[in-house]
């Protein structure tokens, strides 16, 4: 995997010292008042010399390669226990005037505005735990596309030649408020179906 390295450097003015004259105790030393940016530049190049900086970076790379392999979870979400079912209305009042690439209203200022009038959720979201292989197989027998809030989703993807996503952040699960996992997301007419479905002998299909 590629790995980019950033470094944000802030260039700071510098400051006005003062002092009293103690006498002089010792050799004399020109001061010079460096810039921020000349003394990051310094270290870094100690500590490309002293090969500190290939270790951060092998350190950095392990890193983005572990969160990647394995990210963060989702916090708060439980095994589903009970079949629910309840609707989410995606209509949300519009900020401001939103047209189309010819300049067309699509929808103005302050009306209200569902976007499922217009197109289409398209296939279902399958929320599960990545981990728990009943949910993981339950999973792959939906139609839809398959949401992680735990596991390893590129040794799921190896596993089983199909592609998990990730709800990184808890996103997904915040905007559609699931608590509970395996869960399904799905259009019904000009509103969302949301689904949270228990895990027991004979519902496989559920």
């Amino acid at each position: 995997m590629p790995f980019k390295r950033m470094l944000l450097l802030a260039v700071l003015g510098n400051a006005q010292v003062q002092a009293k004259n103690l006498g002089v105790h010792g050799p004399v030393f020109e001061i010079v008042e460096k810039s921020l940016l000349a003394v990051i530049e310094e270290r870094l190049k100690g500590l490309q010399s002293s090969n500190k900086m290939a270790l951060h970076q092998q350190e950095l790379q392990e890193k983005m390669s572990k969160s990647v392999e394995r990210p963060v979870p989702v916090g708060g979400i439980i095994k589903a226990t009970k079949y629910q079912l309840r609707d989410y209305d995606p209509t949300f009042v519009v900020s401001q005037d939103i047209k189309d690439h010819k300049g067309q209203f699509i929808a103005k200022k302050g009306s209200s505005f569902n976007p499922l009038d217009s197109m289409s959720f398209g296939i279902p979201l399958v929320f599960i735990d990545g981990d728990d292989t009943s949910q993981v197989q339950w999973a792959l027998q939906q139609q839809g596309k398959i949401v992680l809030i735990n596991g390893a989703p590129l040794h799921l993807e190896k596993a089983y030649k199909r592609t998990f996503y990730f709800d990184q952040g808890s996103v997904l699960t915040t905007k559609f408020g699931i608590g509970e996992v395996p869960a399904r997301v799905s259009q019904k007419e000009n509103k969302l179906i949301i689904e949270t479905v228990p895990l027991y002998k004979g519902n496989a299909n559920g």
